[in-house]
C-alpha cells in the first residue's frame, strides 16, 4: 500500500474492510498483567476493541507520502467480525489502544519509501 502511494498509483480497498490491531507495547502490557495476576492458565484475545478500516490506513499513507494516489473502494462492504475483548478488560483491567503505534508504523512506512 505504501509503495502504491509513493508511486502515485490507485489504492484499491474493499469497502468497510477493517481489523482489530494490536501494538507490541500493548502485548507487553498484557503479558505483564497476566504474569502479575497469575492468570497463566487463561486465554485472552489481545487486540484493540476498536476496528481500524483499511480505507483510513490507505488515506493516511497517501497523506503522509504527500501522494496524489486515489483510494478506491471496491466491491460489496466486507463482513467484519469483532473479537470480544471484555474478558481482557474485566480480568486484567487492560484496555488496548493501537492508534499510536499504528500512526508510528504508517509514518515509518511513508518515510522508508521516500
Amino acid at each position: 500500500m505504501s509503495e502504491l502511494a509513493v508511486q502515485g498509483k490507485e489504492i484499491r480497498i474493499q469497502q468497510k474492510d477493517a481489523r482489530q490491531f494490536v501494538g507490541a507495547a500493548n502485548l507487553a502490557q498484557v503479558y505483564e498483567a497476566v504474569l502479575s495476576q497469575c492468570s497463566g492458565n487463561q486465554t485472552y484475545v489481545t487486540v484493540d476493541p476498536d476496528m481500524t478500516q483499511w480505507e483510513g490506513i490507505a488515506r493516511r499513507l497517501v497523506s503522509l507520502c504527500q501522494s496524489n494516489s486515489r483510494v478506491i473502494l471496491e466491491g460489496p462492504p466486507a463482513l467484519t467480525r469483532r473479537f470480544d475483548v471484555t474478558k481482557l478488560r474485566n480480568d486484567l483491567g487492560v484496555r488496548l489502544d493501537s492508534r499510536n503505534e499504528m500512526e508510528q508504523a504508517l509514518a515509518w512506512l511513508a518515510q522508508s519509501h521516500s
